[in-house]
């Protein structure tokens, strides 16, 4: 399939390449580490940086699309001769910037973001009725300081068991997640460390925990959204729930903890 948008794009421009999304993607890095203080990567005497100093209103995506188009015009070069253009000022920032990049990755890769995504259905729901029904706003609200005002001038019991039950859901998820991240590795480690033939099922998980780190971090290295992880967000939760089951056999049965998994 590659090859032939590949072929499809040499037809009909007279160059090979395979997208030109790039063009909208690559400077998202640079923006941010300028828009969180991290680094200041519009110092250098590439176009981009030229331009940059001349002004920005702020380092959102819709000025940095419409950054893009200006910068365009300016060049007067190609839509594929723009992309390896801001292509090359992503390599040149993190060359230049290489801690404030990975505090980028960091940043992008969200630890807590992708563990309410997986395991806290309280989370869930409240989108599911905040996005997608006329209620338009979070069932179960957070145990915040606005909201135990509020419940202050209007109490509620069943209101603040809702809040209650949100904060047990959200401080449990990171550690549903972290089991799956470190829990399912330390279960391959110590397969392999014994010399023992890893089970179906944990090659299985092995791999679903292999996709869903991987493509997390792929997109981490320039931009990462909850949509992006729709692919794999069914690897996560399956992963999620089988390190949890292996570590309630192992803290429930003494004899599992000298057992394969």
């Amino acid at each position: 399939m590659t090859g032939a948008y590949v072929a499809l794009n040499k037809y009909r421009t007279g160059e090979y390449f395979f997208s030109i999304t790039g063009v909208a993607n690559w400077l998202h890095p640079v923006f941010a580490m300028a828009k969180y203080g991290y680094a200041w990567p519009f110092d250098g005497d590439d176009p981009v940086s030229e331009m940059a100093r001349e002004g920005l209103p702020d380092y959102e995506y819709p000025t940095q699309l419409a950054f893009i188009q200006k910068l365009h015009s300016r060049c007067k070069c190609t839509p594929t001769e723009l992309q390896s253009l801001l292509f090359s000022k992503f390599l040149a920032t993190i060359a230049h910037h290489p801690f404030a990049y990975l505090r980028m990755v960091w940043r992008n890769f969200h630890y807590l973001g992708l563990a309410a995504l997986l395991a806290d259905p309280v989370a869930t729901i409240n989108q599911f009725f905040e996005f997608a029904t006329p209620i338009q706003y979070k069932l179960m609200p957070g145990l915040s300081i606005r909201n135990l005002l509020a419940l202050q001038q209007h109490f509620s019991q069943g209101r603040l068991l809702l809040m209650i039950l949100n904060l047990l859901s959200t401080a449990v998820a990171p550690i549903y997640f972290s089991l799956f991240v470190v829990g399912g590795a330390y279960l391959v480690a110590r397969a392999w460390q014994r010399g023992e033939p890893i089970p179906p099922a944990l090659a299985i998980v092995a791999f679903l925990w292999f996709t869903f780190l991987s493509v997390s971090v792929a997109f981490s290295l320039v931009h990462y959204e909850a949509r992006h992880a729709l692919p794999i967000f069914p690897a996560g939760c399956i992963g999620v729930v089988y390190t949890f089951s292996a570590a309630r056999r192992w803290l429930g049965r003494p004899e599992a903890r000298s057992a394969p998994a």
